[in-house]
């Protein structure tokens, strides 16, 4: 009985073969699909691609600048140009991103670069340029591709602050600006490889051996973001590189000449106007505090180039340095934009006129020059501009201070638009920045010469453009004497005479008229009649030039310019030298 019960409980507990197998091939069927999925995601995410790329071009060439990718093969337009293992970047290209005054003469198929010290010339296809008038010989010379120059960039580079490297292996010019911080780094492993982007997944873009150097340019998770060498970008493990410190590619120090600076740190020019014949110095006053006095020698006779310099006095210049002033002649156009046009479009001439300065500085022992070109067509501010480049270098080499006269800023084409301020500045060693005229000669209405509201404004102006080191304030010695008609059909005619100084105040008491104190041009005023006509002066005294000197102090410019010596009061030289160089900038400015 026992063992029949013992028999039947064994029979009832014993799981049957089939459903065993079920079992057995449900878990082998889960076991090789999780294999397989493994499998597949081993394979789409550990296994590292094989596979490698080619991201460079040895059809069309690959430029990097501060290591940005800037041309490609597939990028629109050419800047680059590889000929003979030679690499040429478009004119557009160098003006763009290195050097905006450098022009380019397509009547004349010539190219040119200035510095502060060098002008260089170079015609296409010729392997002789002219540096500062001196030839040199090229290995390369400027070419022209699709009616486009090209400039070979290796040549140009030491003047733009810039490396150059071009790698035939991968047909690709790199650019490296001086003084740019970059990371670098160096493959640790026996070999690294560079992905097209930060996983094992990616195709391979380069194969890095131990020690080679990367310049790291980012970071990914656990990856840098690299560029190699020869220019190919991707990303490396960071297990595989180590940091080496930072690298600033570093320029030649070239020794740069300072503009001269008068002692008392100001300079106090005066404008000597030469209308036939130099005065006799004999006959010249004491100035006392001037240190640059700049006579109106010279100016553009013709459209070829050929300039003017009978007014220039070898005496004049000795009782100048005798005095220890500094003699910068006023060069100027004569205010004709005719002449101006034709003459600034002829290379040729600009060329030769500034030859012929220069034999002038020389023969007359000039300590600089005073560039005043005035009433210029719009059409050629460019022109104007670049004119300017190719004087300064040469007198900055014969050690002449350069400086340039402009308006104020306003909407007149001819007479202010065309001034590149900011162009002058990075060119000359001082801007003239002329205050006056507010109401000119042929002013439809009276008014101040120079009012103190409108010169500080159109200060403020200029220094947007012209930093305040090489601003100078030019104020004028003369005012106007306005007539005022009535006409018969009710309408004012408005007519005017410059005056100077004295002249303006010997007409006051001659016409004993009452002299108010104007505080919104901060000036003198009086006015008087005569029959029907009204007559009225702004007149200038030394108060209101010491309003304008305050001016100097308070925006701490390079100094002031007067126009005109001999229209001035003998006290004017004492106003001028108390508040721009002997009293305290805080007792100035409170006064």
């Amino acid at each position: 009985m026992e063992t029949a019960i013992h028999t039947e409980d064994y029979s009832l507990h014993r799981k049957s073969p089939k459903r065993k197998s079920i079992k057995s091939i449900i878990i082998t069927v889960i076991t090789i699909v999780g294999c397989l999925l493994f499998g597949v995601y081993a394979w789409l995410f550990l296994v590292p691609n094989a596979t490698q790329i080619q991201t460079y071009s040895l059809e069309n060439a690959t430029l990097i600048l501060d290591n940005e990718l800037i041309h490609s093969a597939q990028s629109e337009g050419k800047v680059i140009e590889i000929i003979e293992n030679q690499a040429y970047l478009s004119y557009d290209f160098v003006k763009s991103n290195f050097d905006p005054y450098i022009h380019w003469d397509e009547t004349n198929q010539l190219l040119i670069m200035t510095t502060e010290t060098v002008v260089l010339e170079m015609k296409t296809d010729q392997l002789t340029a002219f540096m500062n008038d001196q030839s040199i010989a090229l290995e390369v010379p400027v070419t022209v591709v699709d009616n486009e120059p090209f400039l070979p960039i290796e040549f140009f580079a030491k003047y733009y602050k810039i490396m150059t490297q071009y790698y035939p292996e991968t047909n690709t010019l790199i650019i490296d600006s001086i003084g740019i911080p970059v990371q670098r780094g160096v493959v640790g492993k026996d070999e690294s490889k560079i992905r097209l982007d930060a996983n094992v997944k990616e195709p391979i873009v380069a194969h890095i051996s131990k020690d080679t150097k990367l310049y790291i340019l980012g970071e990914k998770g656990s990856w840098y973001k690299v560029r190699t060498e020869e220019g190919i970008f991707g990303f490396g493990l960071k297990s595989d590189i180590q940091l080496a410190g930072i690298k600033i590619h570093e320029a030649i120090k070239e020794e740069r000449k300072l503009a001269w600076k008068p002692l008392g740190g100001r300079i106090n020019l005066t404008w000597e106007h030469v209308h036939r014949v130099t005065p006799d110095p004999k006959d010249l006053p004491v100035m006392p505090g001037v240190n640059v006095i700049s006579p109106t020698w010279f100016h553009l006779k013709d459209a070829q180039g050929n300039v003017s310099g009978e007014k220039a006095s070898k005496e004049y210049v000795k009782w100048a340095h005798d005095r220890g002033y500094q003699v910068w002649a006023l060069y100027s156009n004569q205010f004709d934009p005719e002449l101006t046009k034709d003459f600034l479009r002829n290379p040729e001439a600009r060329k030769r006129s500034i030859q012929q300065i220069l034999g002038y500085a020389e023969m007359y022992q000039l300590d600089g020059i005073n560039i005043d070109f005035e009433n210029v067509y719009l059409e050629n501010k460019d022109l104007l501009t670049q004119y300017v480049r190719e004087l300064a270098p040469y007198l900055r080499e014969q050690g002449l201070v350069v400086s340039i006269d402009v308006t104020i800023i306003s909407q007149s084409p001819n007479w202010s638009m065309v001034y590149d301020r900011k162009a002058f500045a990075d060119t000359v060693d001082y801007v003239m920045v002329m205050t006056y005229d507010e109401h000119w000669g042929s002013s439809p209405v009276a008014g101040s010469v120079a009012s103190l509201p409108w010169v500080e404004k159109g200060l403020q102006g200029v220094l947007n453009e012209v930093p305040k080191h090489k601003l100078v304030l030019g104020v004028p010695f003369y005012t106007r004497v306005w007539k005022e008609e009535m006409q018969s059909d009710g309408k004012i005619k408005v007519s005017s005479s410059a005056v100077s100084m004295q002249r303006a105040w010997d007409i006051v008491e001659e016409q004993k008229a009452e002299v108010q104190f104007d505080a919104l041009t901060m000036q003198f005023y009086a006015e008087y009649s005569i029959g029907k006509d009204r007559y009225r002066i702004w007149l200038e005294t030394p108060e209101s030039m010491q309003e304008r000197i305050k001016l100097v102090r308070k925006y701490d410019l390079a100094g002031v310019a007067s126009w005109r010596r001999g229209f001035e009061v003998p006290e004017i030289w004492e106003t001028i030298e108390t508040f721009l160089l002997k009293q305290p900038a805080e007792l100035v400015l409170e006064n």
